[in-house]
């Protein structure tokens, strides 16, 4: 005898029972597992949504300890190291980097590049529409790329990308995009999901506004 867990109209698990014997179940029998099966969804969705929603607040709490603590320098340079370090920790990526858009000569300039792997980038200049950065200074809008080694807007480099998968958001002010954020990741098997653009996403505005100030402040 076999009965559904639902969240809904979802179904999401089953409760199933057995006996040796033929015809062993009667209606009450259904009935009674339909009961504790309805018992049994109520409690694992609440479990679920509790679980849920620890993460949640553990993350925003996350989000809001990074927004005070970039806010909290003026010097360029150490702000947007301490940037790119945070976003790497917040969304637990292997590497994260930085760069600023330079609209008079359309490119973007990698200016922090916190990865693992040997100086990659850190320096590079893209054109606009050349890889992630360079995409997301010209859409303004993030990207999630799974396997950047197939992806089509991927860098033309003489050595081959350490990273499989890779993602950004793009920093705005004002509705221009000054700077791009990317993330990345070595291990096939370690993607990143929409919860992890929507941290960055919750962070950009912050991040935008205090390289912005920090600039300023050098001038």
């Amino acid at each position: 005898m076999c009965v559904a867990l639902r969240d809904g109209p979802f179904v999401f698990g089953v409760v199933a029972v057995e006996r040796s014997q033929k015809d062993g179940f009667t209606p009450n029998d259904l009935l009674a597992l339909e009961a504790l099966a309805g018992v049994l969804s109520s409690v694992m969705i609440n479990a679920r949504n509790y679980q849920v929603l620890q993460v949640n607040l553990r993350r925003l709490q996350a989000v809001r300890e990074t927004a005070l603590d970039i806010s909290a320098d003026l010097e360029l340079d150490t702000l947007l190291e301490r940037v790119t370090l945070r976003a790497r920790e917040l969304v637990g990526a292997k590497g994260a980097e930085l760069g600023l858009v330079n609209e008079e000569n359309q490119t973007v300039e990698i200016k922090v590049s916190e990865i693992p792997w040997k100086e990659y980038s850190k320096g590079l200049v893209l054109s606009y529409n050349q890889g992630v950065a360079g995409h997301m200074a010209v859409e303004g809008k993030p990207i999630v790329v799974d396997d950047y080694a197939s992806w089509a807007g991927r860098l033309q480099l003489e050595s081959t990308a350490p990273f499989t998968a890779v993602a950004g958001v793009p920093l705005k002010y004002k509705g221009n995009v000054i700077g791009t954020l990317t993330i990345s990741h070595d291990d096939p098997e370690h993607g990143f999901d929409p919860e992890d653009i929507r941290l960055l996403e919750l962070l950009a505005p912050q991040m935008a506004v205090s390289v912005r100030n920090a600039r300023l402040y050098q001038e």
